[in-house]
């Protein structure tokens, strides 16, 4: 997860370069192997990684839960959102945004 994190940040640096929003979609549905370490390392990337919006889907139940809660700790509950389907959360990610205009 560690080596993930950091080629998201590398990733995001560079997109934040070209000054273009920085736009996540995270699906968990085949996930199954999330344990506090991977927990702490999902926090820590939240934390250090710069973006505009990250939607994230397929989650069980008891995972959405923790995610959002997490994602509230961090302040960041306006920009960071856990979604049911994909098709939702591709909705609530491409949505236009009034301020930076981006979305479609």
């Amino acid at each position: 997860m560690e080596q993930v994190a950091k080629q998201c940040k590398e990733l995001t640096d560079q997109i934040k370069l070209q000054d273009k929003p920085v736009l996540g979609l995270v699906d968990f549905s085949q996930d199954q192997g999330f344990n506090t370490g991977t927990n702490k390392a999902v926090m820590k990337a939240l934390e250090e990684i710069e973006y505009d919006r990250i939607a994230m889907f397929g989650a069980n139940a008891m995972l959405g839960e923790v995610t959002k809660t997490v994602i509230a700790a961090l302040g960041k509950a306006d920009r960071t959102k856990v979604f049911g389907t994909r098709e939702e959360a591709l909705a609530w990610l491409l949505m236009r945004d009034p301020v930076r205009g981006y979305g479609n």
